[in-house]
């Protein structure tokens, strides 16, 4: 408009919107899809669905009020190890897992949880995941995979003292030699002749070529060795 109010042109402002519309249209497919997704497990894990028969862990679906919806087979059998009963359809989930299964945990865990859970003696990997309830709405529950690790965990415990009774054993073969070959080196300070020593000398230089070949063995394992460095450290050795 003009100082005296009449208008004397029209000015237009135009903008690109089509990342912004792109955008919007990419959550909306994964927000539908999402959906989608949470309704079908939903009803795969339904009794009469195939799925459970297929799977080697235990499914757990847990209600939004954080009681056990369903649980397959596999899941019945770990809550009832670490729980002294099989869980029944209602019973809350912390009975069995404390609150790494409860909406509310999961919620300020980003909507998922991967976490191991200690009971009655046994270790128990627990996989948990929200499930959508759909636009604006909160969150339907949560699915959770089990897995009996106590196996596993007790093999890994076994192989860590085994490691350590190994390098035990390695350290002590290595002492061993080495006071062997000062026993020696005593023995032949004692004795006169030079023909003895030369003999305890190749004794030593022996008993030292096998300590260098068990050392190397002990840290490289049977598979390769580093002959340079072998003949190196032998070489110092009698030198």
């Amino acid at each position: 408009k003009n100082k005296n109010g009449r208008v004397i042109g029209a000015l237009i402002k135009e903008s690109d919107i089509t990342e912004q519309i792109e955008r919007e249209r990419s959550v909306e497919l994964l927000l539908e899809t999402t959906e989608q997704l949470s309704d079908s497990l939903m009803r795969a894990l339904m009794p009469g669905g195939r799925l459970p028969e297929l799977m080697h862990e235990g499914v757990l679906l847990i209600d939004e009020h954080d009681r056990i919806r369903y649980a397959n087979a596999q899941a019945r059998d770990i809550l009832q190890r670490i729980g002294g009963a099989a869980p029944l359809p209602g019973e809350p989930v912390h009975r069995f897992l404390g609150g790494c299964c409860t909406r509310e945990y999961l919620a300020k865990s980003g909507g998922m949880r991967v976490e191991e859970v200690e009971a009655a003696g046994r270790t128990v990997l627990v996989k948990a995941v929200l499930l959508d309830g759909g636009a604006g709405r909160a969150p339907a529950g949560c699915v959770a995979l089990l897995s009996d690790m106590t196996d596993i965990r007790e093999k890994e415990k076994k192989l860590h003292v085994q490691s350590a009774v190994i390098r035990e054993i390695h350290h002590r073969v290595k002492n061993n030699l080495q006071t062997i070959a000062a026993l020696l080196r005593m023995q032949m300070r004692r004795s006169g002749g030079e023909d003895v020593g030369v003999v305890f000398r190749e004794s030593i230089n022996r008993i030292h070529s096998i300590a260098a070949v068990h050392d190397i063995l002990a840290q490289s394992g049977l598979g390769t060795v580093d002959l340079e460095r072998l003949l190196r450290q032998i070489a110092g050795m009698i030198a």
